[in-house]
Order: structure tokens, then C-alpha cells, then sequence
């Protein structure tokens, strides 16, 4: 199965690239040419249609572990292939580890980098497909229950990108948004709902002063079956260009004050976030109950 795809080569004026740009040409792919790591990200910015990054391990100006940690913060959705003229195990692994797609010794073998690119295609075609059923799905709505002892934070972003990726054509960098309007929202459920923590707590230190009242509670009261037992739950629905979500905790409830950057306040600033990331933010009557609306947009 050969799909044509948009594939940025990270240039380092050798021939092993020459020869893998020219063969890439041939197979019926499109070839985007960058000089070193930093304007390879730069290309990103501007050409969202990149499927695919084949980078050196020891690019110019920014090395490709680090062009891969970017890339994968801000571009989740690319693939990224570490070329490395020495091939070690441990390299390898880190690369893997890393969020690599693959890693490649060079020159490189022709029955590898085939297989590499078949694998490649086959990723990038179901997603085609995805967002293809996407068009043609009306409305996207499931819930996440947690106990508050068992949250994970990076658990739920994993899941709730990878719904995003896959069934929508948001930008990578309005999911990031997302994740963190997400991860403001939740931390308030836990912290101020179901372990009824006050925030004045954290200016309050213990007497060994390494550990603020508010860090000792909340390990006390995760630990404790009455608190670490009561549930989050968290509300996702897709429906035409619209994200709604909502995160409900069994804590009594409070009246949610909303802080102010220009006052220094630091107490409601996760509120702050939230209202600056989604198109509207509302509560539930009895306060343990917030649902922000997001307009999605697509790639530009």
C-alpha cells in the first residue's frame, strides 16, 4: 500500500539524504527540505500537512532528541525518524522511549527504510480514514469516572488527546490548550472538592518547614477511604465544531472566584486559565460542577 505523504527532511548537506530525498520524489511523495533541527520546527509551524520528519541523531543547531521533544509536545500527530551514522542499542532505546516513530542507522539499508515507510503509510492511512468517519459522524460523547485516589492526570490527557487526534482536525497547539484548561479544571475538583482543601493553606508550612499544610492534608486525606473514594467524573462531547467539557467531583460544593493576573492574586488563577482558553465557562448551582465550550478550528 503506497500513500503519498508530505515528508520533511531534515538536510545536512550529505548523500545519504540526496539519495533519500530522490527515492522518497520517486515513490510519489512530497519532499520539504530543511537545513538543520531549528528551521525544521519553524516548517512545522507554517506547513501542518507534514506527515512525517526524517532528522539526523546530531543535527546542527538543535540535536534530534531534542527536536523530537518538541515535536512531540507541539506536534503529536507527526512522525518522527532519528537517523544516526553510528547505531547503538542504548540510543535505541532512548530514542523509542522518547516517542520516536523509528531510528535508523545510516547509510541506510533499503529493506529497512521500506519497511519503515509501510508501516509509516499504514499509520497515516487509518487516520485518513478516521477523519474521514469523522464527516460523517454526527456527535461524540463518553464519560471518564475516576476515584480520587486512582487520578492521573497524564492518563486522562493521553485519552482525551488521542480521541482529538483521532476523530477531529484540531490544531495541535489548541490541544494543548485544551489539556491544560483540562488539567485546571480536574485539580480544582480534587483538591477543593473532594478533599475540601483550602488554598490559604499552602502559605502555611509545617514546622520542619519542607512540607506546606496544604501538601500534608492532602496526603492524609488521599490516603483516607472517606476522601480518596469519592469520584471525578469527566464529560467529553464532540458534536459539529464544538468541544464541551465537563468535570464533576461529590464534594459540597464552592463559590468559584476567578482570579486577576494584574491583582497578583494567585488564589483562583486555574479559573483564570480556563476562562482564557474556552469560549465560555459555566458552573452547576451548587458549585462542584464546571462546563467549558470550546470552538475548534481547523488546520489553516
Amino acid at each position: 500500500m503506497t500513500v503519498s505523504n508530505s515528508i520533511l527532511l531534515v538536510e545536512d548537506s550529505t548523500e545519504y539524504h540526496e539519495a533519500m530525498a530522490a527515492y522518497l520524489k520517486q515513490q510519489g511523495h512530497s519532499v520539504i527540505i530543511a537545513q538543520d533541527g531549528k528551521q525544521a520546527l519553524g516548517m512545522l509551524e507554517h506547513n501542518p500537512g507534514i506527515d512525517l520528519v526524517l532528522i539526523t541523531l546530531y543535527c546542527e543547531k538543535i540535536s534530534g532528541f531534542e527536536f523530537l521533544r518538541v515535536c512531540n509536545h507541539n506536534h503529536p500527530k507527526v512522525l518522527v525518524v532519528l537517523l544516526s551514522l553510528i547505531w547503538q542499542q542504548n540510543i535505541m532505546l532512548r530514542a523509542f522511549r522518547s516517542g520516536a516513530f523509528d531510528y535508523l542507522s545510516l547509510p541506510l539499508d533499503e529493506e529497512r527504510f521500506e519497511e519503515m515507510m509501510q508501516r509509516a503509510n499504514a499509520i497515516l492511512h487509518v487516520r485518513r480514514l478516521r477523519l474521514v468517519a469523522f464527516k460523517h459522524i454526527n456527535k461524540i460523547d463518553f464519560e471518564l469516572t475516576f476515584k480520587t485516589s486512582e487520578l492521573f492526570i497524564e492518563y486522562l490527557h493521553h485519552v482525551i488527546r488521542d480521541i482529538l487526534l483521532s476523530y477531529s482536525k484540531i490544531n495541535d497547539r489548541e490541544i494543548q490548550n485544551i489539556l491544560l484548561a483540562l488539567s485546571e479544571a480536574v485539580q480544582n475538583a480534587l483538591d477543593h472538592g473532594n478533599l475540601e482543601l483550602e488554598s490559604k493553606w499552602k502559605e502555611q508550612y509545617t514546622d520542619d518547614n519542607d512540607e506546606s499544610y496544604f501538601d500534608v492534608i492532602k496526603k492524609q486525606r488521599l490516603a483516607d477511604p472517606i476522601y480518596g473514594n469519592k469520584k471525578i467524573t469527566i464529560t467529553l462531547v464532540l458534536e459539529s465544531d464544538v468541544l464541551r467539557i465537563s468535570v464533576q467531583d461529590e464534594g459540597s460544593g464552592f463559590k468559584p472566584e476567578i482570579g486577576d493576573a494584574a491583582t497578583g492574586a494567585i488564589h483562583g488563577m486555574g479559573l483564570m486559565i480556563i476562562r482564557n482558553i474556552a469560549d465560555s465557562i459555566v458552573f452547576n448551582e451548587s458549585g462542584n460542577k464546571v462546563t467549558f465550550n470550546k470552538k475548534l478550528h481547523e488546520y489553516q
